[in-house]
């Protein structure tokens, strides 16, 4: 679902997910966790998988698309996700616009950046604008650093109150007639309004949901998948407002 190879050319709230390049090295580690601490440096990532690539494009405009079908996305924050704070491999990218998006891989230019692709997911019901996310999390079997200090000249994050640790107390995945069906329910307390999911697997996002209204403590997702996945163990990470957890799951 998402992909990070490089293309010839090119206020949501959360929705992206990326890996890519460091994928060899992180299987190197997984062989042999001797090597694990002489992993390649974040510093090695290209800047468009790096939380201090983006630091100082807050407010700023990204093209969505190509070939004369682009849409604008204004970069609204810049968030942690999963407990995760100030990762520089492994954070949440929050964009606004007028553009109506379907859920999926999405080629994006930035004259900083160049062009990319990134999975990006609406989020939360439109209003003035519609919000989006994407989700980097290249943190998995690396040894990283976090990221450098955001520039002075950031705008500060909102306040986000008081929110319980634990998000989800269980989730189960099966599949469906056109994807994947992913039933959550969330932990007491968590007063969740409105959810959505990203599934991973090895590090890589391979489905991915639009963001459903909570009943009852619980949701039921549909992940559209392009193919069947093959059964095992994924990672979940299940999104809320400004709150994100990671666990988890089998597809038998």
């Amino acid at each position: 679902m998402v992909s990070t190879e490089r293309t010839p050319h090119t206020l949501t709230r959360r929705g992206l997910i990326a890996s890519g390049g460091a994928a060899g090295a992180a299987a190197l580690a997984a062989l042999n966790p001797g090597v694990s601490s002489a992993v390649v440096a974040i510093g090695q990532d290209p800047a468009y998988l790096r939380r201090s690539g983006y630091a100082r494009l807050v407010g700023q405009d990204f093209t969505a698309g190509g070939w004369g079908t682009t849409a604008r996305l204004t970069l609204a924050e810049i968030a942690d996700i999963g407990g995760m704070s100030g990762r520089d491999d492994a954070f949440a990218l929050r964009f606004a616009s007028q553009a109506d998006l379907e859920s999926g891989t999405h080629a994006l230019y930035h004259p900083s950046l160049g062009s990319f692709n990134l999975l990006v997911s609406p989020v939360n019901a439109a209003g003035a604008s519609q919000e989006y996310e994407a989700i980097v999390d290249r943190s998995h079997g690396l040894t990283r650093r976090a990221a450098p200090k955001p520039p002075s000249k950031q705008p500060p994050s909102r306040p986000t109150g008081h929110h319980p640790r634990k998000l989800v107390a269980h989730a189960q995945l099966r599949e469906g007639r056109h994807g994947l069906r992913c039933e959550i329910v969330f932990a007491d307390g968590a007063h969740v309004r409105r959810a959505h999911a990203t599934l991973m697997r090895d590090g890589k996002p391979v489905a991915a949901s639009g963001s459903h209204k909570v009943h009852d403590h619980r949701v039921v997702l549909k992940l559209p998948t392009e193919r069947r996945l093959r059964r095992g163990r994924y990672e979940l990470v299940v999104l809320s407002g400004d709150r994100a957890q990671s666990l988890a799951v089998k597809l038998r």
